[in-house]
């Protein structure tokens, strides 16, 4: 234990606290306390493991510690608040409540506080919902996903216009992956509780993830007109109105909730990689010293929005790490027994949210084709939706099986390849849109490698290996990587050498090309172009007379930024 750092002790105390050693978590959490007595989280976690073992007043001492070290966390007043409800000193439940309201705390905290003190004034079956609610927040906080699900159940039956145990098994639906069932429970939190901007807001988030686009701007719009201040419905919108492809619009929604939450490292890492879609430079020296910093000194952003922004390894790598460490807290299922021998075929699994027309389809479509079926079993799963476009027909039939997944929650995911006896499972989508990695930190596989989707490292533990190149990972950057590089001796990037030249050439009036001059081209998207690029391609426009730049118009509204910055060089 000595050899520990306290963020080691914490997370392995955590780790034991959600597998239901408390014991060994008790242990681990007192060893952080005698070198740090005043340790918020934990204080906060002792403060939940005397809970469950029926010690209230032992636990209350803990959350006013965790409370006295960090008031900034709103589930220590919470938590402070429903014990000495629990405990019946209620007039010292009331008086935190006044001091949270002298503070200038979050309305919708006082609320709760409020809330929870009302609850014990009322005798009889409202008690018992409070007490419900307490066990049920209780293995929210250990990780307990499916056995809230199992209690709120119980409980609902007994108090169906309990609003928070609604809100609580939406919480925990919407972390086992079950959208549907999220949805729902939040809707129904929205009906009995029509005035609570978190309920709107929860639901926006579930409404999204089916693909309800509309429906979720509309709650998320209904969150804010009960709470203006509500940043995290703002980031929401923005998320949303990317995928509406809304850029200009969701690059204010991420300004409008940075603005209220000068903190918020997700929407300012969204807001930053938003204005390089549509190459909006306003700004940049303030973006890029903000960027050098999120995802590594606060809350961990999503490393792909930070990818194309910065040449810096060390920092993508810190930015993956974080952001695993954050995100994937799942406990490992456990693998099916070792073979008794060895296998006459190893079972390859490839998984993506792009079986659809997507480059990364269209480069790995001869390799799932190509494999040696005496020695290789070939499984294809795709985890995100789509429209089963051309492609993806094709691409079904080239592998041994071919199952979508999307609409499974992780849980069923995996019980799924477990029972398909995966060997091997290959990551073909990472960090990049609609990627399903929390299904690779649970280990869907004894092997588990990161191949092409993202080219960065996943900085987690349960990626084994990456394939790529030397130019890709240059030997001198191999440190940067947490995953085992597995090297191609020539191009990691696989090409389809069956697919038939088109020999027709068109001529530079059909496509927009004037008759005469020498033409640069760059047919990436737009926001892989920075400012010092295209100083450089504006340079060579002046040095070559009547040559033009052609470029693949990704968004309307970066042709019109780069068209201005085309003129202020001129």
């Amino acid at each position: 234990m000595a050899k520990l750092t306290l963020a080691d002790a914490l997370k392995l105390g955590i780790e034991a606290q959600k597998t239901g050693q408390a014991q060994k978590a008790d242990g681990y959490y007192t060893s952080i306390l005698k070198v740090k007595p005043d340790h918020p989280a934990a204080n906060y976690n002792l403060g939940i493991l005397a809970v469950s073992i029926g010690k209230p007043e032992q636990a209350l001492g803990l959350f006013e510690k965790a409370l006295k070290s960090n008031p900034s966390v709103h589930q220590h007043w919470l938590r402070c608040v429903s014990t000495l409800v629990d405990l019946g000193k209620i007039d010292d439940a009331k008086k935190l409540a006044q001091k949270a309201e002298n503070d200038n705390l979050p309305g919708d905290l006082i609320q709760k506080l409020n809330n929870l003190i009302t609850a014990q004034t009322i005798t009889g079956s409202q008690n018992s919902v409070q007490e419900a609610e307490y066990e049920l927040r209780t293995l929210y906080d250990q990780g307990q996903l499916t056995q809230v699900v199992s209690r709120a159940g119980v409980h609902i039956k007994r108090h169906p216009e309990a609003v928070d145990i609604w809100n609580i098994l939406g919480a925990a639906y919407k972390g086992l992956g079950k959208i549907k069932e999220a949805a729902e429970a939040f809707k129904k939190v929205t009906q009995l509780s029509p005035s609570y901007a978190d309920g709107y807001g929860n639901l926006g988030v579930t409404l999204r993830q089916q693909g309800k686009l509309e429906q979720a701007i509309n709650a998320h719009k209904k969150a804010l007109a009960l709470n203006p201040d509500f940043a995290e419905a703002y980031n929401n919108m923005g998320v949303i109105l990317v995928e509406q492809e809304k850029l200009e619009e969701a690059i204010e929604a991420f300004k409008k909730a940075v603005t209220l939450k000068p903190e918020y490292a997700g929407a300012n890492a969204q807001m930053i990689h938003q204005k390089q879609h549509i190459c909006d430079w306003s700004n940049r020296a303030q973006d890029l010293a903000s960027a050098a910093k999120l995802g590594i000194k606060a809350t961990a952003v999503p490393p792909f929005s930070m990818l194309s922004l910065e040449d810096n390894p060390e920092r993508h790598l810190l930015r993956s790490q974080k952001y695993a460490a954050e995100k994937f807290k799942h406990e490992p299922l456990s693998l099916p027994a070792p073979p008794i021998k060895k296998p006459k075929k190893l079972r390859i699994g490839y998984f993506s949210a792009d079986f659809r027309e997507h480059p990364v389809t269209r480069l790995m479509a001869k390799v799932f084709k190509v494999h040696d079926r005496s020695r290789f079993d070939v499984f294809g799963y795709a985890v995100a939706g789509s429209k089963f476009d051309t492609m993806q027909t094709k691409l079904a039939e080239t592998f041994d099986k071919f199952k979508d997944v999307h609409g499974l929650s992780n849980q069923a995911i995996k019980e799924t390849v477990h029972s398909d006896e995966i060997d091997i499972a290959i990551d073909l989508t990472g960090y990049t849109k609609d990627g399903r990695s929390g299904l690779f930190a649970s280990r869907l596989a004894p092997i588990q490698i990161n191949f092409l989707g993202y080219p960065g490292s996943m900085g987690a533990d349960f990626m084994d290996y990456i394939v790529a190149d030397p130019f890709l990972i240059p030997e001198s950057y191999q440190t940067y990587y947490s995953e085992k590089i597995i090297y191609m001796p020539h191009s990691y990037q696989p090409q389809d050498d069956g697919l038939l030249m088109d020999h027709s050439v068109p001529s530079r009036f059909e496509l927009g090309l004037p008759k005469d001059g020498f033409v640069f081209c760059a047919f990436n998207r737009s926001y892989k172009i920075d400012p010092q690029v295209f100083e450089i391609w504006m340079r060579l426009l002046k040095e070559k007379p009547n040559s033009v730049l052609w470029l693949v118009m990704s968004k309307k509204a970066s042709k019109m930024n780069l068209i201005k910055q085309a003129k202020n060089r001129v």
